[in-house]
């Protein structure tokens, strides 16, 4: 019924009860901040406080807009409470882009100081390592249940501002080639291999498993065995699926732009 949301990555700005694919809500966030981003850039070249102040303002707003919206709703931290304010949390994307704005506060910081980054070389194995314990903590922090609804909005908000600088450490890091033994294993072909596709994974396994469940009638077992067998089974199908998804949608654009930008720049020096 609401498809033609989709077409304009706006489905995320309606009650997810009413979402078509509603798994497809991140796609939509991607494009508004995309878009957003783009708004932004070229601003920055023309007035760079303005955008500098603008940025500031949204990190705020998104913090003041999570508490708003969590103690009116008196969020917890499980999955009841994640499904009943989807629509004004989970998927809203002025939740959303405080992680979006880190990142691209962290871009700016290092092409401003040209890929660079002068701390010692135990300061930066320190980082490194507070680094993956504060992953780590952020995912299991939120085993315990029961807390106040200030302590559970408050944990949410916080332990994702602090999972998104672990994660803008670890990019930094390796884009600056300085890293410790275990972020090098991240850095392997296989990983940046499965990068490529990874989000061609997420869009397409729901549609895999979908439609292998609609062959059959019948019920499956929750036996580990089988369900180990089955799960195999779905990964290797959705990576060959989510590799010709790529090879047919995604490279060609990124072919396309990498052209297009190559054009602009022989013009520019012609």
């Amino acid at each position: 019924q609401y498809w033609w949301r989709n077409l304009l990555f706006i489905q995320n700005l309606f009650s997810h009860n009413d979402m078509c694919l509603n798994w497809t809500w991140s796609l939509a966030c991607e494009m508004q901040y995309f878009v957003l981003a783009t708004i932004l850039l070229f601003t920055y070249a023309k007035n760079p406080r303005l955008v500098k102040g603008f940025t500031a303002a949204i990190f705020v707003g998104t913090i003041m807009w999570s508490y708003s919206i969590g103690l009116g709703a008196k969020f917890q931290l499980s999955f009841d409470s994640a499904f009943a304010t989807g629509t004004e949390i989970y998927i809203s994307p002025f939740v959303r882009v405080l992680p979006y704005v880190l990142g691209a506060a962290t871009a700016w910081y290092i092409l401003q100081n040209q890929m660079k980054i002068d701390i010692s070389e135990l300061k930066e194995k320190c980082i490194w390592n507070l680094a993956i314990l504060v992953f780590f903590s952020c995912i299991y922090s939120t085993i315990k249940r029961d807390m106040s609804v200030l302590s559970a909005i408050s944990l949410f908000i916080i332990g994702r501002l602090l999972f998104s600088l672990s994660v803008c450490w670890m990019i930094v890091g390796s884009a600056t080639g300085r890293g410790v033994w275990w972020s090098r294993i991240l850095e392997a072909k296989v990983f940046q291999h499965i990068n490529r596709v990874s989000y061609a994974i997420y869009l397409l396994n729901p549609f895999v498993i979908a439609f292998f469940f609609s062959l059959t009638n019948a019920s499956t077992h929750a036996d580990p065995l089988m369900l180990c067998v089955l799960t195999s089974g779905f990964v290797v199908i959705v990576y060959l699926a989510s590799v010709v998804f790529s090879l047919a949608f995604e490279m060609p654009y990124c072919n396309w732009s990498s052209l297009m930008l190559k054009r602009g720049s022989k013009q520019k020096c012609l």
